[in-house]
């Protein structure tokens, strides 16, 4: 279900179950103890992800708890996820296997579900699909028909495993992503394999794991390493992807100078790429937009709302990008403009988010602290359409 509680109500009952004062979590979190007062007292409404996760730590909370993001789907349909994890341990009963050809259709329909976040028709597929994939792998003789088999259940599990992320279950990710490799290298896929590390990194980064994050996609980045003028667009596009995930996890970590450096090498990759429609052929939406997108994010990481406004102008075709990236870039644009105390810019762009992809705010820490943000202001300035979108979010005033 969806928290109706602020930032500093959760960080007060998370501190009160480890019977913890805030001078002891401002010692153990390294966070100034000011800030926890001030968030506890609804003086503050929101805090930088990396205050959010030191907070986490010191308390042995999930990253996810403090930000209040939604765990399960929207309308609380637990016998779905409970039947992902079944799926993901292999505990389901065994399925009959289609044609391979089928089996890749339904990987294409599912991804293009995760892509549009449409969380709840994804959860209903992934099952007996999961099922399905691992008998089509038992039933391989052999050769080229075990390659593709295992080539389709590690997309499979990947999908499984970004859909459980979205939904606050990172163990499982982690479990699903596991098997995905392993799937990849029955493959005999080396790009296949990189790209189920970006996920990785992701999922790391998402948990506040950055230098594990950032150790991770730097070494499955040179083991692809590219020369640019020679190799593939889809050798080049995992590279740069992988590059992306290592670019932020930098930032978090500090290290903002090498993180710039990295950006860089992201835009090469951009460019080399191009603009590409989003396929089933692809295993990553890396592109040039993607690319400029990156710029946008690495200045929100690093807390810098103007130039998150100013490089987001340069991104020329963010529809291009897939549904709920494309959403993830407005979101950016909310967050830059809700510190720069643009209020309306920042509820248009969360307006724009729920037309494209409405279930994506539920499930997004970033969306949820910037409608925090923006509610005390309704006393002073009419927001029309932010109460609305704070209720289907479940944050109150």
């Amino acid at each position: 279900m969806t928290t109706t509680t602020s930032l500093g109500q959760r960080l007060t009952q998370a501190r009160h179950r480890r019977r913890m004062s805030q001078e002891q979590l401002a010692t153990a979190s390294g966070v100034y103890v000011g800030i926890i007062r001030k968030l506890e007292q609804g003086k503050r409404q929101s805090a930088r992800l990396d205050t959010i996760t030191a907070l986490a730590a010191a308390l042995d909370a999930p990253v996810s708890d403090l930000l209040g993001v939604q765990h399960g789907l929207s309308d609380g349909k637990t016998a779905d996820v409970a039947a992902i994890r079944a799926a993901i341990y292999d505990r389901s009963e065994d399925a009959e296997s289609p044609a391979l050809a089928v089996l890749r259709r339904n990987v294409t329909d599912m991804r293009s579900l995760y892509w549009h976040a449409r969380y709840g028709a994804l959860s209903e597929q992934i099952p007996g699909h999961l099922a399905a994939a691992r008998s089509a792998v038992r039933a391989a003789s052999g050769g080229d028909d075990r390659r593709t088999a295992s080539a389709i259940l590690s997309e499979s599990l990947q999908i499984a495993a970004k859909l459980v992320t979205q939904l606050a279950y990172e163990d499982l990710a982690h479990v699903a992503l596991l098997q995905a490799v392993d799937a990849a290298e029955a493959a005999e896929d080396p790009l296949l394999r990189a790209a189920q590390h970006s996920s990785m990194a992701w999922l790391l980064s998402r948990q506040g794991l950055w230098q594990q994050a950032q150790t991770l996609a730097a070494t499955a980045a040179q083991e692809i390493e590219p020369v640019l003028s020679k190799a593939s667009q889809e050798q080049v596009a995992v590279w740069g992807y992988l590059l992306h995930f290592g670019t932020m996890a930098l930032a978090r970590e500090g290290r903002t100078d090498e993180a710039h450096e990295l950006l860089a090498l992201v835009q090469a990759a951009g460019q080399v790429v191009g603009e590409r429609k989003l396929t089933a052929a692809y295993t990553v939406p890396f592109s040039r937009t993607w690319a400029a997108h990156s710029e946008v994010q690495l200045a929100q990481v690093t807390d810098q709302p103007r130039q998150a406004l100013t490089a987001a102008k340069r991104v020329e075709h963010p529809e291009t990008l897939p549904p709920s990236i494309h959403c993830r870039h407005l979101l950016n644009v909310a967050w830059a403009a809700t510190l720069q105390w643009k209020s309306q810019e920042a509820l248009d762009a969360l307006r724009k988010i729920e037309q494209i992809a409405p279930e994506m705010l539920q499930h997004h820490g970033l969306a949820r602290s910037v409608v925090e943000e923006l509610m005390p202001r309704r006393r002073k300035q009419r927001m029309p359409g932010l109460k609305g979108i704070a209720e289907r979010m479940g944050v109150t005033d």
